[in-house]
Order: structure tokens, then sequence, then C-alpha cells
């Protein structure tokens, strides 16, 4: 228990150091907000009393402080165009980011647990060398190419699936899944084209071990060895390696989102990068941090499920 709370209480450096590289990265940013949110034909002194409304006039310690006190209290600020709080906005795009993010990475451990098991099972064989050259083409494909050779196959050619755009679970299962699908497959077969490879890595070290060849030897089933002695045993690097494609999600998601014209996070970066709005810059970044904070430590403390002899 107290390796637990060790650990959760370890994130909060970690979150300050994430808040004053995000905090950083915008004051380094080009640009000036206070001339963007003025007219044209505003004058300095317009532009001024502008500056000292958003309080960039104060010392850079001073806006961080004030910045770091309004975050801690959930108020990531407005958007300097559309004034609209930061929060609201992300909460507005936050569903359809969600239900990519969960499916794609519902379709790269359905596929790549299962393909890379059965490639080390059957190592040095035709169905190894398959999985791995399609692992390696899939991990070498840019996510808008594949996205875009989908749209044209199964929205096009087939006509099964929507082109472009998001449908919500308020509308429906079927609208919404039907809108997430071809996103989903084209964002989590690149993710599981890595951890098809390290789950057959992983595996294939696991059969040489001798309590495998004794569950053999005992007369078990090799499905029965395979599920419950292999795969537990190597359970660890691979949920490992699915917590740090988080990462990759999220920045797969910007181009998938863009590509399908799916109103998520992803989107609403681009949009704000373009407009230099950087509250809403600010507020995503750090929101998306520490996000991948939490669901890596999620994954560090479910070690204790496959192995008890880890310290929770």
């Amino acid at each position: 228990m107290n390796s637990v709370v060790y650990r959760v209480l370890s994130i909060v450096p970690i979150c300050f150091v994430v808040a004053v590289v995000v905090f950083s990265l915008m004051q380094m940013a080009p640009g000036d907000p206070a001339a963007m949110m003025s007219d044209d034909f505003a004058s300095e002194e317009q532009i001024e009393r502008v500056r000292r409304d958003l309080g960039l006039d104060q010392p850079v310690i001073v806006q961080f402080s004030l910045w770091l006190g309004r975050v801690l209290t959930g108020d990531f600020g407005s958007s300097l165009f559309s004034k609209i709080p930061v929060t609201t906005l992300i909460m507005q795009r936050l569903e359809p980011t969600i239900s990519l993010a969960a499916g794609a990475m519902l379709v790269a451990i359905a596929t790549a647990i299962p393909l890379g098991a059965l490639a080390a099972v059957m190592s040095h064989s035709w169905v190894d060398r398959l999985v791995m050259t399609i692992a390696v083409l899939g991990f070498s494909l840019p996510s808008f190419v594949l996205g875009y050779g989908g749209v044209w196959l199964f929205s096009f050619k087939l006509d099964w699936l929507p082109v472009q755009g998001y449908a919500s679970l308020a509308s429906g299962f079927e609208p919404w899944l039907k809108s997430i699908l071809l996103p989903s497959l084209t964002l989590g077969l690149i993710s599981a084209a890595f951890l098809a490879r390290v789950t057959r890595a992983t595996v294939l070290e696991v059969l040489s071990e001798d309590y495998v060849r004794t569950g053999h030897a005992k007369g078990l089933a090799p499905r029965t060895v395979i599920v419950l002695h292999v795969l537990k045993n190597a359970a660890i690097p691979i949920v490992t390696v699915i917590g740090t494609s988080i990462a990759g999600l999220l920045s797969g998601v910007v181009i998938v989102e863009s590509v399908f014209a799916i109103p998520g996070i992803g989107s609403l970066v681009i949009d704000s990068v373009l407009k230099r709005d950087y509250p809403v810059i600010q507020g995503v970044i750090l929101f998306l941090s520490i996000g991948y904070v939490v669901v890596n430590l999620s994954i560090d403390l479910s070690y204790r499920l496959f192995d008890p002899r880890i310290e929770g």
C-alpha cells in the first residue's frame, strides 16, 4: 500500500515539470497574442491595453504563477478568439477522440497479441514470416496512406462505411460504430504492427522456459499452455508496450482525425495552432500530457495483477 501511495504521489512533480514545459513553449512561440486579438488598425495603446488585460505585461514568473493557480482549479483560460473556456472546448471534443483512441487500442490488442503469439509458436514457418512481413509493412506505412486506402475500398468501392464525419453515441450505436470503425482500424493496425513484433519476441522467449516443457509433458492441451502459462508470463512486457503506445496513438489521432474530418481534440489542436490560440494550445497539451502520465501510472500499478511478486 505504501508503494502505491508513493507511486501516485510521484506523478505530482512530473505533472509540475510538464506544466513548466508547456508554459515555456508558449512563451517562446512567435507572435503576440495581444496584437492578434486587436483590430488590424489598432494603435499601440490599444494593443498595450489588451496585453495588460491578459496579464502579458507581468514578469514571466508572475504569469506562470497566475496560470498555474488557475490550472489547479480546473481553469485553463478561454480561447482568444471564441472566448469559450478551454475546458468546455476540450469536453466538446473529448468523446470523438476517446472513441477513436479506445477503438484503435482494441483493434491493436485484438490483432497483435494473437498474431504475435501465433508467429512465436510457429516460428521460422511461413506463418511466422507472413505475420512479421505484415507487421513491418504496417509499421512503415504512414497512417494517412492507410486511411485513404481504407476510404477508397470500404467507402467508395464497397460502400460499407461513411467517407468522413463522426456520429455521436447519442445518435445511436450503429451510426457511431460505422463512423468510428474505419478510423479505428487505420490507427489500430499501425499500432498493432509494433505490438505484434514485441509479442512474438516475448512469447518466443517464454516458450523456452522449463515450466512450459513441463506443461506439455503433463499432457496439457497446447492452447491451455499458451493461454494460461505463456501469455500470462509474457504479459508484463506486452502491457508495457501497450502503455507506451498511448503516446503514438495521441500523435496518430491528429492525422487520422484530419483525414476523416472527425471533430476531436486533434483537429482542435490543428485549428488552435493555425490561429495561434495560445490558451487552447496550452490547455490541450497539458490535458493530454497529464492523461498520458495517469495512463502509464495505471499500467505500472497493473503489473501486480500478472505477477504478485511485484510490489504494488
